[in-house]
């Protein structure tokens, strides 16, 4: 009895280790899982914001900053079904490449520029207009008129186009998930159907300032200290929606079945014949006698007999 209860423990010790040690596994990939998908989305919006930064100083003819902010969804085990989890990748980087002076062909105050984008929008706002040409979305961030100083204290010929930082970002993102799911059986087969939609929605405002302060000997040991001056409140908003749609037939499988009852499984016979076929020997075994004369009568009376008893052959007459 003792050596018994000694067995019992043991196993249901074993058990309990087996379960714990599947949560670990179970926790750990979803940890690695997670790390990996985060990683690839910050290298992915590091090199993309690169790439952008270099398109823009080539078509600027300027040095750039372009700051790239994106709104992703990565596949998730604690989500729903095709909800994953929402991430936000930011990244900024800096390009210069210019040919002789700076700026638009025959510009003569223009410097370098700031872009922010959230996903694939760019965020415009109002310049100080003199000196732009063109699409004025083009410039990025604010753009203000002020003299600059070189390192030997040299003051520009020209009030030169500065462009804003920006220094907040207030951002509210919400996220919509339906699912529905739908199950239809028959004689024949099995039919599913599944949508699932996930709304990933953003907006907020991001505000820039401009340094008024004015460092007229750059090159000594005593720098002059910002004087930031509000510049302005650039709203913006976007919306990623992700859709699954799909639907598909499984067949019932119309063989012989190796269970007693096979749930989801059924043959439909319109004979004896086909019923002694599908099942030979049985009429030996006293089968005929029991379940053979229930399929003559309900086949001679022009109904089909519907098999789900895959050992003896039995099921119900098909009257519908």
């Amino acid at each position: 009895m003792k050596a018994s209860l000694h067995l019992i423990n043991k196993k249901g010790q074993a058990a309990a280790e087996l379960a714990i040690m599947g949560i670990l596994i179970i926790t750990a990939f979803a940890y690695i899982m997670n790390f990996g998908q985060s990683l690839g989305a910050q290298q992915q919006t590091k090199m993309e914001s690169f790439r952008r930064a270099l398109q823009k100083s080539y078509i600027r003819n300027a040095s750039t900053s372009y700051t790239l902010k994106k709104t992703v969804n990565i596949a998730s085990p604690n989500a729903g079904f095709f909800q994953g989890q929402g991430l936000a990748p930011e990244a900024s980087s800096s390009v210069t490449w210019q040919k002789g002076r700076a700026g638009d062909p025959g510009s003569i105050n223009q410097t370098s520029f700031a872009f922010w984008q959230i996903n694939d929008k760019n965020v415009a706002a109002a310049h100080d207009t003199e000196g732009l040409s063109g699409d004025l979305s083009g410039y990025g961030l604010p753009l203000r008129a002020q003299y600059t100083y070189g390192a030997d204290g040299s003051k520009s010929d020209n009030e030169m186009l500065v462009p804003a930082s920006m220094y907040k970002d207030n951002a509210e993102r919400t996220e919509t998930y339906a699912f529905s799911g739908n199950k239809q059986e028959s004689n024949a087969d099995i039919k599913y159907e599944k949508t699932a939609r996930v709304d990933d929605a953003i907006s907020g405002d991001i505000y820039t300032h401009f340094n008024t302060a004015v460092d007229e000997t750059p090159g000594d040991d005593e720098p002059v200290m910002p004087n930031y001056e509000p510049a302005a409140t650039i709203p913006y908003s976007d919306t990623t929606v992700y859709t699954y749609d799909s639907d598909w037939t499984v067949p019932h499988d119309t063989g012989v079945g190796t269970g007693s009852v096979v749930a989801g499984k059924e043959a439909t016979v319109t004979s004896i014949e086909e019923w002694d076929a599908m099942f030979p020997g049985r009429n030996v075994e006293g089968i005929r006698n029991q379940i053979g004369g229930s399929v003559y009568n309900c086949v001679s009376s022009g109904y089909s007999f519907v098999v789900n008893d895959w050992v003896n052959g039995g099921g119900s007459c098909n009257m519908g």
